[in-house]
């Protein structure tokens, strides 16, 4: 993809015919990559020559310029630490790092007057620690009348732990468990205990049935021999 946007780029330059500087930038702060969308801009003599948000991690530049040209980086705002050369077309290996640190940074002023406004520093989680004056280091100028300064304050208190958060909805009952197997089949039950034995018939009665027969038999006997 770098190669085509190469050899479709026209031939822009200040001063130089010929394809421009291609360059894939990727760019941290404070050791963290920078979110995509993030603008990174390339200048040269103090001059912005290229603009392009990231994307994907990478900002792909077509910076303008001649050989022998220092190009300077800016990670949105800030003050990129490193410096590229420029070279006809591009490095060989095209992808260049930049990064930068937001303490205290001064936004450059390329109006000539050398005039810079130092920002506020802020701490980590607290409140934004008060402004501190700048006048620590003077780095050197991309242009006549152009003063970077820098300084770092005291880092501020961290922050007070936050609340915390909305204990969420339970969720949704899991499915049944699949059906066990069927157990083995116990050992047969003890013998039961004997049934209760029913009441004797009353033998009395017999008896006296038994008489009544007899007699009423005897009766019978001694009609007919009359």
């Amino acid at each position: 993809m770098l190669g085509w946007l190469l050899l479709a780029s026209p031939p822009v330059a200040l001063g130089q015919p010929g394809p421009p500087m291609l360059s894939a930038v990727s760019a941290t702060v404070d050791g963290e990559n920078v979110p995509d969308g993030t603008v990174i801009s390339a200048w040269i003599d103090g001059v912005q020559v290229a603009e392009e948000a990231i994307a994907g991690g990478i900002a792909i530049m077509i910076i303008p310029g001649k050989n022998g040209d220092v190009i300077g980086y800016k990670i949105g705002s800030l003050d990129a630490a490193e410096t590229d050369s420029w070279v006809l077309g591009g490095h060989d290996d095209p992808e260049f790092s930049i990064s930068a640190t937001s303490g205290g940074a001064v936004t450059q002023d390329n109006s000539g007057t050398g005039a810079s406004t130092p920002e506020p520093v802020a701490g980590t989680g607290g409140e934004p620690a008060t402004p501190v004056a700048a006048a620590a280091t003077t780095a050197p100028a991309q242009n006549a009348g152009t003063t970077v300064v820098t300084s770092t304050g005291e880092q501020g208190p961290r922050g007070a732990r936050g609340r915390a958060g909305v204990k969420g909805d339970p969720g949704d009952p899991g499915a049944p468990g699949f059906k066990g197997d069927p157990g083995i089949p116990g050992p047969p039950g003890h013998r039961g205990a004997p049934g209760v034995v029913g009441d004797r018939g009353n033998s009395t009665i017999g008896i006296v049935a038994l008489v009544v027969a007899l007699v009423a038999l005897m009766t019978s006997l001694v009609m007919r021999r009359k």
